[in-house]
């Protein structure tokens, strides 16, 4: 009887963990492989929410999780690794399938009678191993090379971690050594993979797919044969009776390794498929490389994007010159602790590039949640009871006053705006980003280089932008608001007012836009030696040390002068605000 419950129940064991991986590899190949079929497949991603949702998405589980990637993120940044971290949904999926592989290669249930402080010890080790590995993987895109590189770094530290553990306990000196041996092997080729995968020696930001996409095939496939080969060995292995009675061969007897190979097997398959597929998707893209947009054309690249404004190349001036620093000090608008960061002005060039016709909208936001299952973090500095304040439940559905769909979407943070570009990359196939800062005043000034776009005074800006008016001052009488009414208390539609010289709408208030770069001095030296070349380019400003970045175009809650073209404030890439959102970018 206690026999048959000991199989039944390794059977239902088995069972259970080959419908988690399956859920997990549907859902993470139909990422990769950008399937039509989604709709086709909500079940899967309903109970994959439930289960997820239950255990990873708990706010001390959250917190856990947002300090162990800021944690990886600095030691990273340490390294001279530009690593801003942002998850994607397929970390979970790759948690999962790790934790299946690593847990039931660890799943020895003589050992655990025998030796159960070993036996624990492999199962925490390898979800803990499976958890770095899945963060790691869900930092980057699906045709990335680490998409199967990570997993393999995680499988690697989980047997040299075990190694040392070995060393530790053994008591002959022989099975020391090989523990000890094992270890630098092991360990050694984790750290060689994660070399290559985070590209140290080059100081890359490792989330970029560097790699070709035939580099990227070729890669995974020899990870997948040799998966395949140890899969074949063990289920060889385990139907030889012979073989299991022989020195070395013992591990075979149990389901345990057997389980474990087979979903490391089907882990391997699944990232050669996703990336596979990713690839396939970006090389049938690179032909149409060429027709990129006229000047001034709008496109949309699928019915959920944003419509898209290309914009000509061309250069500018940018920052505020000394002439206008006189003029605001003479009219008592300047503030040098406040808008310092603008000087000196210096002349950028601007290649072609595309500029979404208006910020993003509640709608578009909302399709990529729906897409993705993403979800933002809570914690707003919205509005409660007349008060703008951090609050615990203010988040971009309830800012703390009315949105509609159509209105730009806030309580967004920078790295949730990464999120989005990358789901939006990752659905067309083409190259979406946050716009540099340089990209985003040139498209603001559309041409012109005066203090705002439509001249230099402030005041008569009602029919060009929603800014603080005499409605704001109604709700807020201590503010400095602007002498006109944009018909607006907090946010506006978007395209309500009028647009500038290159089509776009809303450069200029409604809210604050997120851009790439890093904050720093407006001189380009001042970053240090590694950015004198984008001094004159409108490259983004990237530092090891970017503990803040920029942000655009003022909002509803400000006056005049936080209006201004040339204007830019620094915000903590993880803070939301409900007057911060965004605007995406494309290179053409």
């Amino acid at each position: 009887m206690a026999e048959r419950v000991r199989v039944v129940g390794g059977w239902a064991f088995q069972a259970l963990m080959a419908l988690l991986g399956a859920i997990s590899l549907l859902i993470l190949a139909l990422d990769g492989l950008h399937f039509f079929l989604r709709d086709e497949f909500t079940g899967p991603f309903e109970l994959k929410n439930a289960v997820t949702g239950a255990i990873l998405e708990q706010p001390l589980v959250s917190h856990t999780i947002e300090l162990i990637v800021a944690r990886l993120e600095s030691w990273l940044t340490g390294l001279g690794v530009r690593a801003d971290l942002v998850l994607y949904p397929h970390w979970q999926h790759a948690f999962v399938l790790l934790s299946l592989a690593l847990v039931g290669y660890a799943h020895v249930v003589r050992d655990f009678a025998a030796r159960p402080s070993t036996s624990a010890f492999r199962y925490v080790s390898a979800l803990a191993c499976a958890l770095l590995g899945g963060l790691m993987v869900g930092t980057a895109h699906l045709g990335h090379p680490g998409v199967i590189g990570f997993p393999l770094v995680s499988l690697f530290a989980f047997l040299g971690v075990n190694s040392i553990w070995r060393c530790i306990v053994e008591r002959e000196p022989a099975a020391r050594i090989d523990a000890g041996m094992r270890a630098i092997l092991w360990l050694g080729a984790a750290a060689l993979i994660a070399f290559v995968m985070l590209d140290i020696g080059h100081a890359k930001k490792f989330t970029d797919g560097s790699s070709t996409p035939a580099l990227i095939i070729i890669a995974l496939m020899g990870a997948g044969i040799g998966l395949a080969g140890g899969l074949a060995r063990g289920t060889a292995g385990s139907l030889s009776t012979k073989s299991m009675r022989q020195p070395g061969s013992r591990w075979l007897e149990n389901t345990g390794p057997r389980l474990g190979l087979r979903v490391v097997a089907m882990l391997g398959l699944a990232g050669m498929l996703a990336a596979f597929g990713q690839s396939d998707w970006r090389m049938s893209h690179e032909a149409n490389a060429a027709d990129a947009a006229s000047p001034g054309a709008v496109f949309r690249d699928c019915p959920q994007c944003p419509d898209m404004v290309a914009i000509p190349a061309g250069s500018f001036v940018m920052g505020t010159t000394q002439a206008q620093v006189e003029q605001l000090q003479a009219a008592q608008a300047w503030n040098q602790d406040l808008y310092g960061d603008e000087l000196p002005a210096r002349k950028v060039a601007v290649g072609a590039f595309a500029l979404s016709r208006t910020e993003v909208t509640v709608a578009e936001f909302e399709a990529f949640l729906k897409a993705t299952g993403y979800r933002p973090g809570a914690r707003c500095w919205g509005l409660r009871n007349g008060l703008l304040d951090f609050h615990r439940h203010a988040n971009w559905r309830d800012p703390g006053y009315p949105q509609n769909a159509d209105h730009p979407v806030v309580c967004v943070s920078w790295r949730d705006a990464q999120a989005y570009v990358r789901w939006l990359s990752l659905h067309t196939g083409e190259a979406y980003q946050l716009p540099t800062e340089a990209q985003w005043e040139y498209a603001a000034r559309a041409g012109t280089q005066t203090h705002y776009v439509w001249g230099d005074d402030g005041e008569g800006s009602c029919a060009f932008l929603n800014g603080a008016d005499e409605q704001a001052r109604l709700l807020f009488p201590e503010w400095k608001t602007l002498g006109c009414n944009d018909g607006a208390s907090f946010t506006a539609s978007v395209a309500s007012y009028a647009p500038n010289a290159f089509g776009l709408f809303d450069m200029t208030g409604n809210v604050w836009e997120w851009v790439e770069d890093c904050y720093g001095p407006h001189d380009p030296a001042q970053h240090g030696p590694a950015q004198l070349d984008r001094a004159k380019t409108s490259a983004a400003a990237q530092t090891p040390t970017c503990s803040d970045r920029v942000i655009r175009g003022g909002s509803w809650s400000y006056g005049a002068p936080a209006l201004r073209s040339a204007n830019r404030e620094p915000h903590h890439p993880r803070t939301r605000g409900s007057g911060v959102g965004f605007r995406i970018a494309k290179t053409l």
